[in-house]
């Protein structure tokens, strides 16, 4: 079970196991041999103790899917103090490009990344369905599934977040979904209130969505405009100048028509494109499908105060493209469209903000080049959350506090329980499931050396 002590925060949200032995280090892949991952099994080996080996083997794999992570400690400017952190540095990518919330570092574009259009981003939506009978472990492991650290704080924020909020995130429409709240239910409605005002002195994660005022997105010939505007735009088509000069007076006020057209680097035209590429597939997969819109475009971002993140978020940051679909539609659509702002989760651990942002990003879709905003790579800029202007015992302080108010006002503990409850059924069926297939592997094995014994 889930043990909460003081300062034992690597092990305080490592959801246990249905089993104790054998440990996960059993489970991790050894050099030179063929399992990569826990849930890859080695090829079924005929012998006379296949059964009971595989069984082991199933075992261990089901534990591996909660071994516990021990984080590396980082020490505490000018303390001496060790603060605990992960390390989480990306295969392509290292950690060395990072700030605070003002902006100033080097972006990364995820889009240009390889492999990125191979992800299939709509299983999360499949997965996020069957939360209330299999938890969201499925969601962690199809996020990310190789790195223990993402899943022991993916486990810590997503015990911090109402359910019901995940499930729009994922599938539905926060917007809409947070006024029907407000005019249905009074206390539903403060409780997501005092989540967003509590992100104003808490580290937290925001998402950011543009829609309708009613909470819609965009239609389908909205979807398909935006696609043609955004392509002329980033071409500088002479014919499309005016309409150029109109969203960048719109966006920064500019007055010279030249200006307007002219000043677009070759990164962002890159951006627009992909962008217009990834919208292009989104109304396509919605006529195929008989729906009416498109889905929501979300950014998502985290911060130590969110009402200033919200506030100094700029042309020149990485936020310039929402801000530039925001322009487009005011000049198409005035008045119209705009873009709200909720917190969603509050984070318990310094390291867990990273994490924290790289879940929430892909679960939301968020990446430009799935149809969202957010085109850095999320969970980067990490210094903000490591408080380093503070002593040691200031740093535990706030944390501590945190953790308090949470367990307090949210369903962290509850959520905790339930989630446990459902990955030891998780965990059973999976284990049942393979040890099924053992045995029919078995049967067919004594199968075929009987048909050899017959010859």
């Amino acid at each position: 079970m889930v043990e909460d002590t003081d300062r034992a925060r690597a092990s305080r949200c490592v959801l246990d196991s249905a089993h104790e032995e054998p440990t996960a280090e059993d489970a991790r892949p050894k050099p030179g041999s063929q399992a990569t991952h826990p849930n890859i099994q080695r090829p079924f080996a005929a012998s006379s103790n296949t059964s009971v080996a595989n069984y082991s083997n199933a075992s261990r794999t089901i534990n591996a899917a909660t071994a516990q992570f021990q984080p590396v400690p980082r020490p505490r400017p000018g303390t001496g103090s060790t603060a605990t952190t992960a390390t989480l540095v990306s295969p392509q990518y290292s950690a060395a490009n990072v700030v605070g919330d003002d902006g100033e570092y080097d972006a990364v574009d995820v889009g240009a990344i390889p492999g990125q259009r191979l992800i299939d981003h709509s299983k999360y939506a499949a997965l996020a369905r069957r939360i209330d009978e299999e938890g969201w472990f499925p969601i962690i492991e199809a996020a990310w599934i190789t790195l223990d650290a993402f899943q022991r704080m993916a486990d810590d924020l997503l015990c911090t977040m109402d359910t019901d909020v995940l499930k729009q995130i994922c599938f539905g429409n926060l917007a809409q979904a947070y006024d029907q709240i407000k005019a249905s239910s009074v206390q539903l409605h403060q409780g997501f209130d005092k989540l967003a005002e509590r992100g104003n002195d808490h580290p937290s994660i925001y998402l950011r969505v543009f829609c309708r005022g009613a909470g819609q997105p965009l239609d389908l010939a909205q979807a398909k405009m935006l696609v043609m505007q955004a392509r002329a735009y980033a071409a500088q088509e002479p014919n499309h100048h005016g309409f150029a000069f109109q969203i960048d007076t719109a966006l920064l006020a500019k007055k010279n028509t030249w200006a307007a057209v002219m000043n677009i680097s070759e990164p962002r035209v890159a951006v627009l494109n992909t962008f217009a590429n990834a919208i292009e597939r989104t109304h396509k997969l919605a006529e195929e499908q008989g729906q009416t819109h498109v889905p929501l475009m979300h950014y998502v971002g985290y911060a130590l105060n969110a009402s200033k993140r919200k506030k100094d978020q700029t042309y020149s940051s990485t936020h310039w493209l929402s801000m530039w679909v925001c322009a487009w539609a005011q000049v198409f659509y005035k008045d119209q469209f705009a873009i709200r702002t909720y917190t969603v989760a509050l984070i318990t651990e310094e390291w867990g903000g990273p994490v924290a942002e790289m879940l929430v990003t892909r679960l939301a879709c968020a990446y430009y080049h799935t149809g969202g905003f957010c085109i850095d790579q999320a969970g980067k800029s990490t210094n903000s959350f490591y408080m380093d202007k503070m002593t040691h015992l200031q740093w535990v302080a706030v944390w501590d506090g945190c953790l308090d108010w949470i367990r307090q006002n949210t369903q962290y503990d509850a959520n905790k329980d339930l989630e446990n409850d459902r990955r030891r059924a998780l965990q059973a069926n999976a284990f049942q499931k393979r040890l099924d297939d053992l045995e029919e592997e078995e049967r067919s094995f004594r199968a075929d050396v009987a048909s050899f014994d017959a010859v």
